[in-house]
């Protein structure tokens, strides 16, 4: 999980489509608060419908560049993306087993509470963790912990200030990053949290984790792949820098003979090409930048000065 710019997308006007003379956030409220008390909701479920807009799923796609808000895995291949609501909107699963009802029905047509995600962090299912045996289960659903429930949000009025203090990371509001990294433990590429045990952003950190599912063995297995893929293309960059160098040495010398010129310039080539995958590497539809952003930049902040002097990069 990454920061994203919600800004980089324009609200979808389907959100707010009026249809006789009312929106469906509209309609919803009337349905929860409907009766002389306002509070006449006969426990019937509302049919929330806008959020599945194709308009609404292409903004969402193009957002996130066709990956999974949570786990960053590209999805549009293998199974179509669910449209996730950060937070719930018919009910929310208490962490005591029990379910409140209604959920925030009110934002369930509301742009800054939709997120893509793939079906396996969305969905409560049983998953192997490779990082925690213990946790067997895993998937959002209606899951939606705060520090304290006395202080959840549970009217459609402005948000009060109340206090309300959610357990899990809005890869659009928060900056994941500076809460979560992947290191490299028992051979696998494993999401940890990245700050002290005893801080709010730890256990914000651990439940999202925990929640999403984020080192569920499948996921886990294909980072450690990309992981391992780019681990070599870094290698061979190093190495052909080093290469380069000292046909670079000799030339100044005027010890390159011309017999090892074309090995030069192909080195040069092939050095090229491997920048230029690098870029491709990070750039925002690549799946589990939070792994691989760190390892390019900190690779690049090394050897970038290296590659101006050769002419390489520019200056």
């Amino acid at each position: 999980m990454i920061f994203v710019d919600r800004a980089a997308v324009a609200e979808p006007a389907a959100l707010s489509r009026v249809w006789q003379r009312k929106t469906e956030t509209e309609r919803a409220i009337e349905h929860y608060t409907a009766g002389p008390d306002g509070n006449g909701w006969n426990g019937k479920a509302f049919n929330f419908a806008v959020y599945k807009d194709d308009e609404v799923k292409d903004a969402l796609e193009r957002l996130f560049h066709g990956k999974c808000a949570y786990c960053e895995s590209r999805f549009g291949h293998v199974a179509p993306e669910d449209i996730e609501h950060w937070r719930p909107k018919g009910a929310v699963q208490l962490d005591d087993g029990t379910e409140q009802k209604p959920g925030y029905y009110w934002l369930a047509a509301t742009w800054s509470n939709l997120l893509p995600s793939c079906i396996d962090c969305n969905r409560r299912r049983r998953h192997e963790d490779a990082g925690d045996p213990a946790n067997t289960q895993s998937g959002k659903e209606g899951l939606f912990p705060v520090a304290d429930e006395a202080h959840r949000w549970r009217h459609h009025d402005p948000q009060p200030d109340n206090g309300e203090q959610p357990l899990l990371l809005d890869p659009c509001a928060d900056h994941p990053e500076d809460y979560l990294e992947v290191i490299e433990r028992d051979g696998k590429a494993l999401v940890k949290a990245a700050q002290p045990e005893e801080t709010p952003g730890f256990q914000r950190a651990h439940r999202s984790i925990e929640i999403f599912g984020l080192n569920r063995s499948e996921l886990e297995e294909a980072r450690r792949k990309q992981r391992l893929l780019l681990l070599h293309w870094l290698s061979e960059i190093g190495l052909a820098v080093k290469q380069l160098d000292g046909y670079d040495q000799l030339e100044k010398l005027g010890l390159l003979p011309e017999s090892l010129q074309d090995t030069r310039d192909e080195t040069r080539e092939r050095l090229m090409a491997k920048l230029r995958i690098l870029r491709d590497e990070r750039r925002p539809e690549s799946p589990y930048l939070l792994m691989k952003l760190p390892l390019i930049d900190g690779f690049m902040a090394e050897v970038g000065p290296d590659l101006t002097r050769l002419g390489v990069l520019p200056p």
